[in-house]
Order: structure tokens, then sequence, then C-alpha cells
């Protein structure tokens, strides 16, 4: 079981790593362990047939990806809790298309191909 909220990411995508570091300095961003989802152990947790345009995120209550993953990440890192409650006011539906759209369009949105991803030994760590 994971002992601290745990996020896979698209290490090789400019804006996933650029949303990553955003989120690592949101208060609490340090206590959740950010994996790159070509690193050996993202294997372990990327369930079979894979999420190839989805966050995922492993915490207490399970597995979560797409806009879900979003929120409670929001809600891991510190975010303030009243701006996920609005964006929770979102029909799930309509949250996942726009999830799915920005996940379709992520390379078109940056520039460039991936910037700097914390090594190994960067990591938070509980």
């Amino acid at each position: 079981m994971v002992q601290q909220p745990t996020v896979v990411f698209d290490d090789g995508c400019l804006f996933c790593t650029r949303w990553v570091a955003r989120l690592r300095r949101l208060p609490h961003g340090d206590r959740i362990l950010w994996i790159g989802r070509a690193s050996p152990e993202a294997e372990a947790l990327i369930p079979p047939g894979g999420l190839p345009e989805s966050l995922i995120l492993i915490d207490g209550d399970g597995r979560h990806a797409g806009s879900e993953a979003v929120l409670r990440t929001l809600l891991h890192a510190g975010a303030p809790g009243w701006l996920v409650a609005m964006a929770k006011l979102v029909p799930r539906g309509l949250r996942e298309t726009g999830y799915r759209w920005v996940a379709r369009n992520r390379h078109r949105l940056c520039r460039g191909s991936a910037c700097a991803t914390p090594k190994p030994d960067r990591r938070s760590q509980r």
C-alpha cells in the first residue's frame, strides 16, 4: 500500500512537468511522491493497459485518474479547499471532457519537449 500520496505523470511532456513544478510549490506539494511515467517505479503503479493520457494519483482512498486525480492532488498539495469545491460543482462528465481535451492537446499547449524533472534523489520522501 502507498504510504504517501503518489502521482504518476508524463515526464516527457513540458506541460505536465511545468504543472508538477507548480504543484510542488504549494504548501504541501513536498508531501507528494512525484514519479515520472518513464521511470521503473511507475511500471508497478500503472494499471494493466495503462492510462497513456492521464495523470494517476494513488492515495489512501485508492487509485484515481483524470480530473478526479487532479482535484485530489490539489487538495493533497495544499490548494485552497474552496477552489477544489468550486471545481467539483462542475459535473464530472464535463470535467472529464475538459481533462481529456487538455490531455490530448498538452504537447501543443507548451512549446518545446520536456523540461528538467526531479532526479530520483530529489523526489519527496516522507
